[in-house]
């Protein structure tokens, strides 16, 4: 709605934007820390951050860098299971079997993926299971489950590598098992931006979506990043807000006296 005003191609602050990969260090060190763990046939890695830092963000960009011999790539962005059914879950993502299983019971299903991982390992493969929102997972019969399934193939190297997507407030429920945490060999734990990165995340995106001038002023840039914390997601909600009451008023510039009106708006909505 707003893009031609300020002479953009898109909405720079959107999800789907073309610049929405800011290559800042807490997301590069991740991924290499992702890519590290999976070329060298590590069983399982920790990807922490809070809620709108980005981790799945660096989840996408990672699964399109992968090599054709990582296959399957299972993924469950939303594991709302019994722990059952994730043997189930994760078969049935692969191609394995069917998404009913046909009735098969959890110790067949773990011999067929028992067999599974065998077969694609004989072939130079290694199969990814990515699990997102996993600190919702308060039962020990969740982690449990992971726990078996990481000893897959029985008395082999593992040939799948979990990458395990959580809030750090997962930390007490794996201290808590002291036998799984210790399965975690690499942990990536994303960081807010700070004052420079948020300055520079606010141009990046702008510049990709094709601005030519500077649209928030040096100090409004400021209070955004003390607004938001530096986490992404809230500097994309008050940045494509701020375009939008920028443009309904007819101004040519958003100064900090607009970012902290959006902030005051948004909060009071979220208190409603």
């Amino acid at each position: 709605m707003y893009e031609r005003y300020w002479e953009l191609r898109e909405r720079p602050f959107s999800d789907d934007a073309s610049g929405a990969f800011f290559p800042a260090e807490t997301h590069q060190t991740a991924l290499l820390k992702l890519r590290y763990a999976l070329d060298n046939r590590h069983a399982a890695v920790l990807l922490l951050g809070p809620s709108g830092i980005g981790k799945s963000l660096v989840i996408s960009r990672l699964r399109r860098s992968l090599a054709e011999n990582y296959r399957p790539i299972v993924h469950l962005a939303y594991p709302f299971v019994m722990p059952s059914e994730i043997p189930l879950c994760i078969a049935a993502e692969a191609g394995w079997v069917s998404a009913d299983g046909g009735a098969i019971g959890t110790p067949l299903l773990l011999q067929t993926l028992d067999r599974r991982l065998r077969e694609i390992s004989r072939r130079g493969e290694r199969a990814v299971v990515i699990l997102e929102e996993t600190h919702l997972w308060r039962s020990a019969r969740f982690w449990e489950t992971l726990r078996s399934l990481l000893n897959l193939p029985a008395g082999e190297t593992p040939a799948w590598t979990f990458i395990i997507s959580a809030q750090p407030d997962i930390l007490p429920t794996l201290r808590s098992l002291p036998h799984l945490e210790e399965r975690f060999s690499l942990r990536c734990r994303l960081k807010p931006f700070g004052p420079g990165q948020t300055r520079e995340y606010v141009r990046h995106r702008l510049l990709a979506a094709g601005a030519t001038r500077p649209i928030f002023t040096e100090e409004a840039e400021a209070l955004i990043h003390d607004l938001s914390g530096g986490v992404p997601r809230r500097i994309n909600r008050l940045c494509d807000l701020s375009l939008f009451i920028g443009f309904a008023e007819n101004l040519d510039q958003l100064g900090p006296e607009h970012v902290q009106a959006v902030h005051e708006e948004l909060t009071a909505v979220t208190a409603e």
